[in-house]
């Protein structure tokens, strides 16, 4: 009868250790370097040490999550979705993950598909601005305006510094033709960031559909001074 040493029992378990350690550590270099590429907006950089962290540590979440992102960012939404599925298999209250899923889905049109993902975010931070903001943004694509713009007013009331929050559910308003109230959600991005040159656009747009083409021409006039060439243009056709 063979008897195990257990001596050499515990150096083996040893070196399984030590090996073990050794790639951890190896794949959290990996993954900050990852980091420090994505910091520099280098996003090809980014995506290949993430990846290498995880060919060292395949239950790393973190790194599949940040690769997913930076795979969003550099129009790779296919790939982004497989990264962000992997992150919900192995932490299924990642609440950004199911954001990001959903940003994925919408920039590949699904629209339907992304507002099940931002539902789910919800659910677990019912008050998650940018999930709110994905779910305005998801109807707004599916052409159903007043819900979009109740989804922006709940971030709105989260958040009313955001100058981008007004102009979307401005920009909601506007295409449902209400240009009252898409010249008051306008106005209040724009003071939130006087230099929102497409704000002054669009305020302008909906003061010529309510007949005040001074105030639009004035509008047009800002834009244009921003850089707009859309905003010389209609000064051009509607300001004499």
């Amino acid at each position: 009868m063979r008897i195990c040493n257990p001596l050499f029992v515990c150096t083996m378990l040893l070196f399984s250790y030590l090996e073990s350690f050794t790639q951890n550590e190896k794949a959290f270099d990996f993954y900050s370097a990852g980091v420090r590429a994505a910091y520099t907006f280098d996003y090809g950089e980014a995506i290949y040490n993430y990846g290498e962290a995880i060919k060292l540590k395949p239950d790393y979440t973190a790194a599949y999550f940040n690769r997913g992102v930076m795979l969003l960012k550099n129009k790779e939404n296919d790939n982004a979705i497989h990264d962000f599925k992997t992150v919900i298999d192995q932490d299924s209250f990642y609440v950004e993950a199911y954001y990001y899923f959903g940003e994925a889905l919408l920039n590949n049109m699904k629209a339907e598909e992304a507002i099940l993902q931002f539902k789910k975010a919800l659910l677990i931070v019912p008050a998650h601005k940018k999930s709110m903001v994905g779910m305005g943004m998801a109807l707004y694509y599916l052409r159903k305006y007043p819900e979009a713009i109740d989804w922006y007013s709940k971030a709105v009331f989260l958040d009313k510094k955001d100058a981008q929050l007004y102009y979307k559910r401005g920009l909601a308003r506007y295409t449902s033709e209400d240009y009252e109230k898409s010249v008051i959600d306008f106005t209040s991005a724009i003071q939130l960031n006087d230099k929102y040159t497409q704000a002054y656009e669009y305020r302008a747009l909906s003061y010529r559909f309510l007949n005040s083409i001074d105030n639009a021409c004035m509008d047009w006039r800002i834009a244009s001074g921003l850089g707009s060439n859309t905003a010389t243009e209609s000064m051009a056709t509607y300001c004499k």
